[in-house]
Formats: structure tokens, C-alpha cells, sequence
């Protein structure tokens, strides 16, 4: 069990950042001191965006944000083969800086900025599980569920003070507690599951990942996501790799990344679909001999 506390400043990212992604013709960020009202009603006018969210009008200068949590952990060995590695953990934040979508640009892009949520909290589990197949071959798993949200609108919500929409231009309607999910960006599931296999100075292995839905924008102002406009889909990806090490010194690896080919070019610009790789690297001071 351990205990700890946290502060964190807003960096330049958050605060200063003026950065347009036109190498993907894509997602833009406004820092909060770069941040201007009158900005987004010009490029509006312009074209260059076509929506200005509820959510722009909550940008104000960020505060430092500050961290109170408890960890609860577990390792067991059921057997030479099996490993257990589990945690839940519960943390309490002041002052969250969390990044939502204030705009949109005129291909369906996101823009976004930054905002401070006074009370949040994040809380969940892991689990990791090791097992050893044969001497060669190694499963390993891991789990993540996460329950995260702001407070205040926690609250609202129990009282029956939080309206949305079920559809995009649908009718208002009083929301419950089950129409609250995580906060932007967070997925309530997370799972990889990775097998190897390790001979001499060869490494083969295949991942694949799975992510559960996660909110993505707030377009009827109420705070979080609760549409499914809203929520960027659950998704898997695979990944496989090789490597080799020459005279314990250098190592060629070589790989093909999101084998299934999935793409979101709005929500996951970093993904761009399937994609192969070659590296080389040269190993300082190595002294292990594997065999």
C-alpha cells in the first residue's frame, strides 16, 4: 500500500502552444494564453473553422493542479510458470487540467484547448498476468478498468440538474447517472495480450490491443460526452514484430504496426493505418549473453 501527493504546473504546451497539424490536415491546439474568442469568430467568418462549441467559452488562464492518492498493490507467483501483478488505486485531483474540443475546422477536425476541472477523481484497477509456455513461448495479458470524472457534475446529475440530448439537434432531456462515462479521453477498458517467442538472439512477437470507446467532445455543453457524436469507437489493433542481435552489440527489428488496417484520421491521427518499420540499434555496455 503507499500514499502520495502531487503538484504539476501547466507547461508550454498547455499554456503557449499555437500548433496547427497540416502535415495530416488535422486537429489544431491553442494553448491558453493563445487563446482568443475574437480568433475563433474570424476564422469562422472566414471558413476555416465551421463550429465554435459551448466549450470555447470556458478557457480562462490555468491553474497548477494539485494530487492526493492511495495505491493498493498485490505480486503472487502461483508457479514457476505464472505471475500476478495487481493494483486498484483511487486518486482525488484539485484543479485537473484537461484538454477538450472548442472548435471544429471546415474537414471535421477537432481544435482544442485546455481547462482546469476544480474536483475530479480517477479511480480503477490492473491486472497483469505472466505466463510462461515453454521454455521459448510467453503469454502475457493486461487489463486496465478506470472510472474517472468531474465531481461538481457527478453531483448535478444525482439532483437531476443536468440536461443533454440523446441525438445531435434532438430534444433536451434531464441525464442520469449512467449517462456519465469517463472524462475526455479516458476509456473505461483497456486490454493488451502479447505472445513471444525467444531463442538465441531472435525475438518474435505479436500484440494486440484492445481500447473501449472513450468521449471525445462535448457538443450539446453539458460538460462531458454523453451522445454517441460524441465518443470516438472501440477499436483492436495488432502489431508484429522481429528482432535480432548480432554479437550481443547490435539489433535489427523489424515490424508491421495495426495489421488490422483501422483508421479514425479524426480521433486517432496518430494511427494512420497499417505500417511497417525497420530499425537498427547499437548496444552500449551490454553484458547479457541470452541464449
Amino acid at each position: 500500500m503507499s500514499f502520495g501527493s502531487g503538484f504539476k504546473a501547466p507547461d508550454f504546451r498547455q499554456l503557449y502552444l499555437d500548433f496547427i497539424n497540416n502535415a495530416a490536415d488535422s486537429y489544431i491546439i491553442y494553448g491558453t494564453e493563445k487563446f482568443s474568442y475574437q480568433r475563433l469568430q474570424q476564422e469562422l467568418t472566414t471558413g476555416f473553422i465551421t463550429q465554435i462549441l459551448p466549450t470555447a467559452n470556458q478557457i480562462v488562464k490555468l491553474k497548477p493542479e494539485q494530487s492526493n492518492g492511495i495505491n493498493i498493490g498485490l505480486n503472487k507467483h502461483f508457479c514457476k510458470q505464472l505471475k500476478l501483478n495487481t493494483n486498484i488505486y483511487y486518486n482525488k485531483i484539485i484543479n485537473l487540467i484537461q484538454y477538450i474540443e472548442i472548435a471544429r475546422r471546415s474537414n471535421g477536425a477537432p481544435v482544442y484547448s485546455y481547462v482546469n476541472i476544480n474536483n475530479a477523481f480517477t479511480k480503477g484497477s490492473e491486472l497483469q498476468l505472466q505466463y510462461q509456455l515453454k521454455k521459448h513461448w510467453q503469454v502475457e495479458t493486461n487489463y486496465q478498468y478506470l472510472k474517472s470524472g468531474d465531481i461538481a457534475i457527478q453531483e448535478q446529475l444525482k439532483q437531476g440538474k443536468v440536461y443533454g440530448r440523446n441525438t445531435v439537434g434532438g430534444s433536451a432531456v434531464v441525464l442520469k447517472n449512467n449517462n456519465y462515462q469517463n472524462l475526455q479521453g479516458r476509456s473505461k477498458h483497456l486490454a493488451q495480450i502479447k505472445v513471444s517467442y525467444t531463442k538465441n538472439n531472435y525475438l518474435f512477437y505479436v500484440r494486440g490491443i484492445y481500447r473501449s470507446k472513450w468521449g471525445v467532445t462535448d457538443l450539446d455543453g453539458n460538460g462531458f460526452a454523453n451522445m454517441e457524436a460524441e465518443f470516438a469507437k472501440e477499436n483492436v489493433i495488432f502489431n508484429l514484430s522481429g528482432q535480432k542481435t548480432f554479437k550481443n552489440k547490435y539489433q535489427v527489428q523489424i515490424g508491421l504496426q495495426n495489421l488490422t488496417n483501422y483508421t479514425d484520421p479524426i480521433n486517432m491521427t496518430n494511427i494512420p493505418g497499417i505500417n511497417g518499420f525497420i530499425s537498427f540499434n547499437y548496444l552500449i555496455n551490454n553484458k547479457n549473453n541470452s541464449k
